[in-house]
């Protein structure tokens, strides 16, 4: 699995990252102790969703272009490196599990407050923490370099594939949508987004965020409380033609 995870590109088509690997420590040790699906935590959040400099994506997960990652990571090092308090600081870059520093589950804290209790499980136990990497130097490092190499290829040269079928992922993504329009409410819902398109999928998730965010809005004005939570229903009177192409029959 190692292999694999650090084999996806040529060293060439990631400038950036082949030069923080050359310049920095590499974690290449990766481990799944329970094998599926992968299926993301049921909440969903936007950091600075406002801000232009995110859009397009570039959160180099599949199938956005790895070349707007890349970009990313040279923008927020090279605002780093040339901090007054760069010798102050540890940057680190994961993706998703590894070893302790979990995405969205609490890293182990045995070593930060000295806890003597056994672990719940051995991939608890085998789980790393990163203080002692701070005790291999006993000075900061300034040889780091400034820059980092320009990005000038994408490595996603074609547009959206609009026509194509959902990955498992994108139809968890949409099934979460139908949380917020109520569809999860209906017979259907095991099935819907498995018979999408990437177009319809879009269309779907962006309808039902704006209708979510429209109720919202129109329950504040009536005099709900702002910390309330709106629960949307399938609207199957006004909307049930729209929805035929998103759902199928149970």
């Amino acid at each position: 699995m190692s292999k694999t995870v650090m084999s996806g590109f040529k060293p060439g088509r990631l400038p950036v990252y082949s030069k923080l690997a050359n310049e920095f420590g590499v974690f290449d040790r990766c481990s799944g102790s329970t094998r599926g699906s992968g299926n993301s935590p049921i909440t969903w959040w936007w950091s600075n969703a406002t801000s232009m400099s995110i859009v397009p994506a570039n959160d180099d997960h599949p199938s956005h272009d790895v070349a707007l990652g890349q970009r990313f990571v040279k923008e927020v090092y090279e605002i780093l490196r040339s901090s007054p308090q760069w010798k102050e600081m540890a940057l680190l870059i994961t993706y998703d599990e590894h070893g302790g520093f979990y995405d969205h589950v609490p890293t182990p804290v045995s070593e930060a407050f000295n806890l003597n209790s056994n672990f719940l499980t051995k991939r608890d136990a085998w789980a790393g923490t990163f203080e002692n990497y701070f005790k291999l130097r006993s000075t900061p490092r300034t040889d780091c370099p400034e820059t980092l190499p320009e990005v000038t290829t994408s490595l996603r040269p074609w547009g959206p594939k609009e026509d194509a079928s959902l990955s498992e992922f994108q139809v968890e993504l949409v099934q979460l949508a139908s949380q917020l329009n109520g569809d999860h409410v209906l017979k259907s819902y095991p099935y819907i987004g498995k018979s999408m398109r990437v177009g319809e999928a879009n269309q779907y998730v962006e309808d039902a965020i704006k209708r979510f965010l429209e109720a919202g809005r129109a329950a504040i004005r009536a005099g709900a409380n702002e910390s309330a939570i709106v629960t949307m229903r399938p609207s199957l009177t006004s909307r049930i033609e729209d929805r035929s192409q998103y759902v199928e029959a149970y």
